[in-house]
């Protein structure tokens, strides 16, 4: 959020979220999310409005235990 508010405009994936993170604000800015956990990927879908999709990575469990949907 501090990059698209200091004009950055490239494309922006922010990966790492606080417990009951609300997307809200990050969706509106155009900016992409990692998701970790089906609360998160529920709380990405309810920033997401009929006329602004929000682009979403899955962050899969592969065995080495970083923050990824088992």
């Amino acid at each position: 959020i501090a990059l698209r508010r200091a004009g950055i405009d490239a494309p922006i994936l922010a990966w790492l979220h606080a417990p009951g993170a609300s997307f809200v604000e990050a969706a509106g800015l155009g900016i992409e999310l990692g998701i970790s956990s089906v609360d998160q990927l529920v709380a990405a879908a309810s920033a997401a409005t009929a006329d602004r999709a929000v682009g979403v990575h899955l962050k899969v469990e592969t065995g080495l235990g970083r923050n990824g949907i088992a």
